[in-house]
């Protein structure tokens, strides 16, 4: 995480930080960089969390959980930036979504309110699926109308409205990232595990664009609006500042692994089915499904690209790492840690 040092309008030095999520791929990788920074971190973090990647660093752990809001009110005392990266991403029931990411975000935003002196600044991780797929090719920004297509999106997005209705009462700032990816990410790995395997799948639309972002750009974008006064109360995009196609992103990862590919278009009518079976399956096994019906009926959708421009001329947003360099780092990482 030190590709580049962070330029910040407000000096970060000896800030208090709240880090929701705190042991998670986003959460992790802000913990290290607040540090960096020379800001004071809190963790927020269960007693039953994996704490691996947080085991090195001189963070304070505050033990809670936002679905419980009882124990919320010590971990907000004497915080002056709430970085909120907690969020459910898999679930065994739909209605999980909402208590996490819409529940849980009410109820941090009011034990902040509630604890005398607000923050001066909520920073709200959310995610494109809250705003939902552009219409043509032409990538989505800000003033786009929100018509998010799965759960987790509409969830992300009752999140976002419950930030923007305290707007007045607190400053906030709410990001928006596409497709994460970096080291130690689960998510996208699969498509990574995929191209060491030689496959190169479609999916009915090898027509379909994305925007992507590395997981150091959206640190460093994160970390940036949260320290300028230029920020409050808006929805900021961060990606590489590129636009990908489908076969843009699947051709890299091959080249990765120096992998020629076997071609497989999979109809999205199967790939839908695929989804559905997934799910049932796991959730017959008392897990929550990663891949679901979903998923897959977000996956197959033809736009999923977004503009940072805003961010760029508003705070200085600055991308450094496109997909082809950023592809190559992660999996030299997932190499070395032997999940590949």
């Amino acid at each position: 995480m030190s590709r580049n040092k962070i330029q910040t309008e407000i000096d970060p030095t000896g800030s208090k930080c709240l880090v929701t999520g705190a042991n998670g791929f986003v959460g992790s990788h802000l913990c290290e960089k607040l540090l960096s920074v020379g800001c004071r971190v809190c963790a927020l973090v269960r007693k039953t969390s994996d704490l691996r990647f947080l085991k090195d660093l001189h963070i304070e752990y505050r033990y809670g959980d936002v679905c419980h809001p009882q124990s919320l009110d010590n971990a907000v005392r004497d915080i002056d930036f709430i970085f909120h990266s907690a969020g459910l991403t898999k679930a065994k029931d739909y209605e999980d979504f909402y208590k996490v990411n819409h529940i849980g975000t009410l109820s941090l935003l009011e034990a902040a309110l509630n604890n005398g002196e607000p923050p001066k600044r909520f920073i709200y991780i959310s995610s494109l699926a809250a705003c939902g797929p552009g219409e043509n090719h032409t990538p989505v920004t800000e003033e786009h109308t929100p018509n998010p297509v799965t759960t987790y999106g509409k969830s992300k997005l009752r999140g976002e409205e419950e930030v923007v209705k305290r707007f007045d009462s607190i400053s906030s700032t709410i990001i928006r990232p596409p497709s994460i990816y970096g080291p130690r990410d689960k998510e996208i790995y699969t498509f990574f595990k995929t191209a060491s395997m030689g496959i190169k799948p479609y999916f009915g639309r090898e027509e379909a664009i994305l925007s992507m972002v590395y997981i150091d750009d959206l640190i460093h974008g994160i970390i940036k609006a949260a320290f300028s006064s230029k920020t409050t109360s808006e929805i900021y995009f961060t990606t590489d500042g590129e636009v990908y196609t489908w076969d843009d992103v699947v051709s890299c990862l091959l080249g990765v692994f120096d992998k020629k590919g076997i071609h497989i278009n999979i109809p999205i009518s199967l790939f839908l089915w695929l989804g559905s079976f997934s799910e049932q399956i796991t959730k017959a096994m008392g897990k929550a499904p990663m891949f679901t019906r979903e998923k897959a009926y977000e996956i197959t959708r033809r736009n999923w690209a977004c503009s940072c421009r805003k961010a760029m001329e508003v705070f200085g947003y600055s991308p450094k790492v496109k997909f082809s360099e950023g592809a190559k780092l992660t999996a030299k990482w997932y190499k070395e840690k032997k999940w590949l």
